[in-house]
C-alpha cells in the first residue's frame, strides 16, 4: 500500500500541493491560493462543492472514466484532495485569472509529476541494483541508501510532506546512479554495495545543490 507523499510546489508566488501518487490537489492550499488572488471567502470549496451544478459535474466524471468517489475527493479538513479535473472546474467557478493560473499549473507541473512519482526508485530498485549487487540482502541495501538520501534531505522524521527540491533531489539521484551502473562504473575493490552507493548519493546531491544554486 503507497503511503500519502504531499508534494507543495511554488508557482507564481502561490503554493499548491499535490498527492504525489494520486496526483490529487490538497483543497486547503487551493484555496489559499484562490484568496491570495481572489480575496473572496464566498468562493470556498466548499461552497462550491454544495451547488448541483457540481455534484452533475461529479456524476458526469464519475461515469465519463468510471471513476470511485474516493478517486474524485479523498480525505477531510487539511488533507481533503481532489481529482484535477474537479480543481479545473473550481478554477472555472472561482474567476478566469484564477483558471488560467491553475490550466498554467498542470501545464508545466503535471506531466513531470505524473511520470516521474516514483517510477525512478522503482526502475532502480527491479531493473539495475541486480546489475551491482546479487546478494540475499538486497531490503536492506535499499533501506540503507534511503537513510542515507534522507539524512542529506534532513527528512528522517517522514516523506508524509516535501517541497519541490526533495522531491527533485530523489529523483535526480537514482536517475544518475542509473546512468552510473549503466556506463559501467564499478565498485572499488574490498568497498561494499552500500559505501559505493552512499559515494554516489552524497556526490550526486552535491551536483544537484550547485546546478539549484545556479538557477535561483
Amino acid at each position: 500500500m503507497k503511503t500519502k507523499q504531499k508534494l507543495n510546489i511554488t508557482f507564481n508566488g502561490l503554493v499548491f500541493a499535490q498527492d504525489m501518487h494520486t496526483k490529487m490537489l490538497y483543497t486547503k492550499e487551493l484555496e489559499a491560493s484562490m484568496l491570495i488572488i481572489i480575496g473572496d471567502i464566498n468562493k470556498s470549496f466548499n461552497i462550491f462543492f454544495s451547488r448541483k451544478d457540481t455534484k452533475d459535474f461529479i456524476n458526469v466524471l464519475k461515469n465519463e472514466d468510471n471513476l470511485s468517489d474516493n478517486e474524485i475527493i479523498q480525505g477531510r479538513g487539511k488533507n481533503k484532495r481532489i481529482n484535477q479535473f474537479l480543481a479545473f472546474k473550481y478554477a472555472t467557478w472561482v474567476s478566469k485569472k484564477f483558471e488560467l493560473i491553475i490550466y498554467k499549473f498542470f501545464m508545466e507541473h503535471y506531466p513531470v509529476i505524473r511520470e516521474l512519482g516514483g517510477d525512478m526508485y522503482n526502475d532502480f530498485r527491479l531493473n539495475y541494483l541486480a546489475k551491482i549487487y546479487n546478494g540475499d540482502n538486497i531490503r536492506w541495501t535499499i533501506i540503507n541508501m534511503n537513510l542515507d538520501i534522507n539524512r542529506l534531505l534532513n527528512k528522517e522524521l517522514g516523506w508524509n510532506c516535501q517541497n519541490k527540491f526533495e522531491y527533485d533531489s530523489r529523483q535526480y539521484i537514482y536517475s544518475h546512479i542509473i546512468t552510473d551502473i549503466e556506463r559501467g562504473l564499478k565498485i572499488k575493490n574490498r568497498q561494499t554495495v552500500s559505501n559505493w552507493l552512499k559515494e554516489r548519493i552524497e556526490y550526486h546531491f552535491e551536483t544537484l545543490k550547485i546546478l539549484y544554486k545556479h538557477q535561483s
